[in-house]
This record gives structure tokens, sequence and C-alpha cells, in this order.
């Protein structure tokens, strides 16, 4: 886990040096987020998240816009805060979005959410079982 630890500490200082370059890329905030959360930093991981969802908002770009939240689902999920990732997958799976059953099916990074009865749920109601 300390190599794991220094990993993440070396790529948030790589993507805070990106920030300084270019401090409106929204994927650079949400990349910071979810390092953050890694880190166990849940209030600068939350706010970076918010950041990038102010900065592209689904409202203002229908394709970019639900990536983000995305990832905003993914910093959340990290954090083990299963309601907001689910309620954020939720919304995505009920809208266009690059989002699919078949992707929270197979893609690890949702794995903390499968023994959750509301992620089997979210599966069962968009048309997939686990």
């Amino acid at each position: 886990m300390r190599g794991r630890a220094r990993a993440f500490l070396k790529a948030k200082n790589a993507v805070e040096e990106q920030l300084k370059r270019s401090p409106d890329i929204e994927k650079t905030h949400i990349q910071l987020a979810k390092v953050l959360a890694q880190l166990g930093e849940k209030d600068a991981a939350v706010a970076e998240a918010q950041r990038a969802t102010e900065l592209l908002p689904e409202s203002k770009d229908a394709f970019g816009g639900p990536e983000i939240a995305a990832g905003v689902a993914e910093v959340y999920t990290i954090l083990g805060d299963n309601n907001r990732a689910i309620e954020i997958l939720d919304g995505l799976l009920n809208r266009p979005s690059a989002m699919t059953v078949q992707v929270l099916k197979v893609n690890p990074i949702w794995d903390p959410l499968r023994s959750d009865p509301r992620f089997q749920a979210l599966l069962q109601k968009y048309g997939g079982k686990a």
C-alpha cells in the first residue's frame, strides 16, 4: 500500500502541475478528484469533482458533460458514498450518455458497488443482471 500511496502522491503532483498551466480543463479537475479520493482526501476530491462539473455541465455539452458526471460517480464510489454514486449512475442511464449497464457490469471501477442491493436494482431497472 505504501508504494500505491506514493504513486498517487506523484500523480497528484503531476495533475496539480497541469492545472497550474491550464486551470480550466474539466478533465484535469476530474482526474485530480479521482487521485484525491484514492488518497482519502474526501473534501478536496468532492470540491474538484464539483469544479469539473461547473466547468462542463451537461447543459453546456451533451457529450462531455455526462463523461464528467461519470467521473464524479467514480469519485463517490472510491470514497465509499454508494448513495451518491448510484444516484448519478441512475441519472446517466436514464438519459443519453456513454454509460451502459454493460459498462457497469464489467468495468472494475464499479466493483465496490457490486454487493450493494441498490446497484443490483439499478442494473435490473435498465435491463441487465450482474
